[in-house]
């Protein structure tokens, strides 16, 4: 019944490497399979479904590309949880960006989400939304719902306005109960896709479309670039827990929670409504500088549409100039991603030779081109260092020729005031570094290209003569 309503796509081993490399050592405490399982871990020990945004595993650009091709009206990723004890086989998540156009979230949540938890118990599983304790020690604080990140699958194919869902089997049933509660969950989807198959597919073309007319209304429609749960803004659930024992380590010396085999329900609050990590407002596309010819091929892996001025164009753009951000010190993904990102946003005139890349928004994958070139989206590719060469100072400064043109400056009466100020602050004031840089962003030797970021807002009135 399903292939004669549906047309289905089945992934039926993701990371094949993982896969490969089974052990019963991969998982501290996962119960079963008795022969092993393999490891979240590709061969190069990166993980895919932290790969959705930077595209750099040919398994992601795979399935990213079949998915352009397919253009799914739903996404189900399947996992294994780990982490607090409770009784359900399931939890799963089907979280939407409430800033996106189109009716999907009344779907999702009115009619998607309570059929599975009812087509879940009528095959005998046990099944809700997804969350994690607020505070672990604590569970009367609340369940928190899972989040959007555009690195993750689930949150990635939200961009392209898919109805995007999360399974977690838990992982201390038996082996073989996990396995069948998560063909149940398949069935449960398939029986609501099937039934309901033209309000799915209406719900989806019409958001998709509407996604697309809103890149030509610019100025209009503001997005949010990944969510978090709103903590603020909670309703009361019966959790089917299991009861804890809060535990002093002597051995650490901190507090931990020890789940036991009795069921136990909780009545407390879940906090499930989303909030937005950033916004932008929907722009009609992007200018972005010739010189970044590996982030157009990593756009164009997404399916992106990028193009090339045939001429020189002039108009105005949002222009981000960043003040600060921070590397993350340890590796993570093979990378060093940017946190702590701050900066300011203005609107001026410029020009832009021929050659220069276009990004239009009015497109399939509009939606997932804003959280990639958005520099405040926390899975931009500027935070997967895709433009670190920005940071980087091409002037070579002697520090004290630095020091003297200081001294020369400080005549300044504006400037003297203006560092005055600044030593005000006691971390600016303790680091000579960060003084001598008060100084040389004084002078006309700063670099026009140092910290902008070069990919530019086109609010209004993108370029016609592009490169065939």
């Amino acid at each position: 019944d399903y292939v004669a309503n549906l047309r289905l796509i089945l992934v039926p081993i993701f990371n094949v490497d993982g896969h490969e490399r089974e052990s019963v050592y991969n998982r501290f405490t996962q119960v079963g399979p008795d022969s092993g399982f393999g490891t979240r871990r590709n061969a190069l020990t990166l993980d895919l479904n932290r790969d959705f945004a930077k595209l750099e595993t040919p398994e992601c650009q795979a399935l990213v590309r079949l998915a352009s091709e397919f253009q799914p009206h739903i996404y189900v990723d399947l996992h294994t949880d780990d982490g607090m004890g409770h009784q359900y086989d399931i939890l799963f998540s089907p979280a939407v960006n409430p800033t996106f156009p189109g009716e999907r979230d009344a779907l999702v949540r009115k009619r998607l989400a309570p059929y599975l938890v009812q087509s879940m118990e009528e095959r005998g599983f046990l099944s809700r939304w997804i969350g994690w304790p607020a505070n672990s020690l604590d569970l009367s604080k609340g369940i928190v719902g899972y989040g959007i990140s555009t690195r993750l699958s689930t949150g990635y194919f939200e961009t392209r306005q898919c109805i995007s869902i999360l399974s977690e089997a838990y992982p201390y049933k038996p082996y073989e109960r996990r396995v069948r509660a998560s063909d149940a969950f398949v069935r449960s989807i398939l029986d609501f896709a099937a039934t309901n198959r033209i309000d799915v597919c209406e719900a989806i073309d019409g958001a998709r479309s509407k996604a697309i007319e809103w890149a030509q209304e610019t100025g209009r429609h503001t997005i949010a670039l990944g969510c978090r749960a709103d903590r603020e803004r909670g309703h009361e659930i019966a959790w089917q827990g299991k009861r804890f024992d809060v535990i002093m380590s002597e051995i650490t010396g901190r507090r931990y929670p020890l789940y036991s085999e009795e069921d136990l329900t909780y009545n407390l609050p879940f906090f499930d409504k989303m909030l937005p990590r950033a916004t932008a407002v929907m722009p009609h596309g992007y200018l972005m500088d010739a010189a970044f010819e590996h982030v157009a091929e990593t756009l164009r892996r997404h399916a992106i549409n990028v193009r090339r001025l045939s001429e020189p164009f002039e108009c105005d753009v949002d222009i981000y100039r960043i003040k600060s951000a921070s590397f993350q010190e340890q590796p993570y993904q093979g990378h060093h991603p940017l946190s702590d990102i701050e900066g300011a946003w203005s609107t001026e005139k410029r020009l832009f030779p021929a050659g220069t890349y276009w990004i239009p928004l009015a497109h399939p994958a509009g939606l997932t081109a804003m959280h990639l070139l958005e520099p405040e989206s926390a899975d931009a590719l500027l935070v997967w260092n895709a433009f670190d060469t920005i940071f980087e100072r091409g002037i070579i400064l002697e520090r004290w020729a630095l020091e003297e043109n200081a001294r020369d400056l400080l005549e300044d009466e504006t400037i003297r005031r203006e560092y005055e100020e600044a030593l005000a602050d006691s971390a600016f004031a303790a680091d000579p570094n960060a003084r001598l840089e008060f100084f040389f962003q004084k002078t006309p030797y700063v670099e026009e290209r140092e910290r902008l970021y070069p990919v530019f807002r086109v609010l209004h009135g993108g370029p016609v003569k592009l490169a065939p």
